[in-house]
């Protein structure tokens, strides 16, 4: 009945359901398929005490880092000098009570939103087991269908466990600590490594069992963890007297995105700053980008430098720019991701009282030092990681080439999913036209809008979506195969979120095997990179035109990989 109502893979276009068709004619059940069934078929149950928890907090509407605010701060009232101040300050003080507005609403929409989760959640809290319907992206990525499942935020997320739980074996209990580290990643422990992660566990033995034993008195605790409820959830099934799990552990890629293009270019560099190597501490790409803006901004010398500076360049200043960048993202975009993730943040705390002002200015200033930072982190990204300007290079000449010709992008994914990107925009013509009105009697200018034959290529979004839809459609074939891995293992849990790997704690072993052999089966003995060239020169008219070789490979032995303990934990 949903197949009905939901097609296998969202909005298709007719070129790729046709080729979708000629793969089922091959075969009844193709590698992503395969993969797919095996999610839907991964019966789940909700966490009943991480709902009740998020119960309390939805009740009390509290507000704590990565929770949804519930309310609005108190409206800015206007100061009684108001006339006489500064009209700098004025403008502010102006601006602020337009933005409580804003906030309203939000709050407004976030509660609607988490009321109707809570419902959804308790009505699925009834049932032993239930399942979520999946479905494929154009580019292999895949997506459950409901909007309530666990590729949302943290406190969604935590709600949903395994409703088979298995038996943990000690050796297996380790997974449980580094699963609980890497959630609650105080002082980065999720960057140290497994041994480390689970000392970190039993130093902290005395708190952390306080919260299992009572997490409303302890809510300023587990609140300051990375992901606060699945820092919870993770917490009581370390603690459980159960000896059955149904906690799902993930094994999380390090900048999947970088891991592709230095896999597919065999960049030895790249590869270790991203974990492919093997290595005896685990590689923060994203510490590295920082300290290259530290050492860039301390030569710089500038007003601006010396006040990100002083605020503080880290890891997390940084992390999003270099996750995007290979995704074509540019310093104008940086920009754009600094103002959302850092400044707003910060002028909601200022909102809301939680500090007394920004530390950037007023909204102009703000913007000023996020576009200052963003040449910086653009700059540093390109010094750190030279491989993947390369391969988006490598694949914006082929979209380029394509598009101006009208014609799709297509590709196979090494799960053999047939891949199609098509972007278009509409050939319309506006024109005005003099229509006489019998009733008003008296001629009026109309304008109409024309429709073209058909619809123009979009060339420039073909050339920038390229990368990120090729990468993104690599991390979903990698997932996929990793599947079929575990299944052949006997694995039946799967707990997937495009390139973080989960399944139950007596399984990870296994499967933190199969997701390396499933990457090394991708790049071992074939070059991505030469099919897609190959794909795309059999669909221009001139195949043998002059685009872009594939780069010159490096020397990164892909069966390293193998021994690599970071570059999924």
């Amino acid at each position: 009945m949903l197949s009905a109502l939901v097609p296998m893979v969202r909005k298709a276009t007719s070129e790729q359901r046709r080729a979708l068709v000629r793969d089922f004619e091959k075969n009844p059940e193709p590698l992503y398929v395969k993969s797919i069934n095996a999610l839907q078929a991964t019966p789940l149950r909700i966490n009943k005490r991480v709902l009740d928890v998020l119960d309390y907090c939805v009740s009390e509407k509290l507000r704590f880092s990565k929770f949804p605010d519930l309310e609005p701060p108190e409206f800015p009232k206007l100061p009684d000098d108001f006339d006489s101040l500064p009209e700098k300050t004025q403008r502010q003080l102006k601006r602020d009570q337009k933005d409580w507005h804003l906030k309203r609403r939000e709050s407004v929409a976030n509660l609607v939103v988490m009321n109707d989760d809570l419902r959804q959640a308790h009505r699925m809290s009834e049932v032993p087991q239930f399942y979520l319907p999946w479905s494929f992206d154009f580019r292999g990525r895949m997506y459950p269908v409901s909007h309530f499942n666990y590729h949302r935020d943290d406190h969604v997320k935590a709600l949903f466990e395994f409703a088979r739980g298995k038996p943990v074996a000690e050796e297996d209990r380790g997974w449980l600590a580094i699963h609980l580290a890497n959630v609650g990643d105080f002082q980065k422990i999720s960057k140290k490594s497994l041994d480390d992660r689970i000392q970190w566990v039993l130093d902290n033995d005395q708190w952390l069992r306080l919260v299992n034993d009572n997490p409303i008195g302890t809510f300023d605790l587990w609140t300051q963890a990375d992901k606060p409820f699945q820092f919870l959830a993770a917490i009581f099934a370390y603690y459980s007297d159960d000896p059955v799990c149904h906690l799902p552990i993930s094994l999380d890629g390090t900048n999947s995105g970088v891991q592709h293009y230095a896999l597919a270019l065999r960049s030895s560099k790249d590869g270790h700053m991203v974990n492919l190597l093997p290595d005896d501490t685990c590689q923060d790409v994203y510490q590295t980008v920082a300290d290259q803006v530290i050492q860039d901004l301390t030569e710089d010398g500038s007003d601006e430098a010396k006040k990100w500076l002083e605020f503080g360049i880290s890891s997390s200043t940084v992390k999003r720019n270099v996750m995007t960048y290979g995704y074509s993202s540019v310093e104008r975009g940086f920009g754009d991701q600094i103002i959302e993730d850092l400044m707003q943040p910060l002028q909601k705390d200022v909102n809301y009282g939680t500090i007394v002002e920004h530390p950037f200015g007023d909204l102009r200033e703000q913007e000023h030092y996020a576009r200052f930072l963003a040449k910086f982190n653009y700059q540093a990204v390109q010094k750190v990681i030279s491989s993947v300007a390369q391969g988006m290079a490598f694949l914006q000449s082929y979209a380029d080439a394509l598009a101006r010709e009208s014609k799709s992008v297509r590709w196979t994914t090494p799960s053999g999913f047939p891949a199609i990107q098509r972007y278009t925009k509409p050939d319309v013509k506006r024109v005005r036209i003099f229509l006489y009105d019998r009733e008003a009697k008296m001629t009026k200018q109309s304008r109409l809008t024309l429709h073209g034959i058909g619809p123009k290529y979009d060339t420039r979004k073909a050339r920038a979506g390229v990368a990120p839809n090729f990468v993104h459609s690599l991390d979903a074939a990698h997932m996929q195969l990793a599947i079929c891995h575990g299944l052949d293992q006997g694995i039946e849990d799967f707990f997937m979120i495009h390139d973080s790997f989960g399944t139950n704690a007596a399984d990870t072993w296994a499967f933190y095997h199969n997701i390396r052999h499933a990457i090394v089966d991708m790049y071992e003995d074939n070059c991505v990179l030469s099919n897609f060239e190959i794909e795309c020169r059999n669909r221009l008219a001139n195949p043998d035109m002059e685009l872009m070789q594939v780069p010159e490979k490096g020397d990164l032995d892909v069966r390293a990989v193998l021994e690599s303990e970071y570059c999924f934990s």
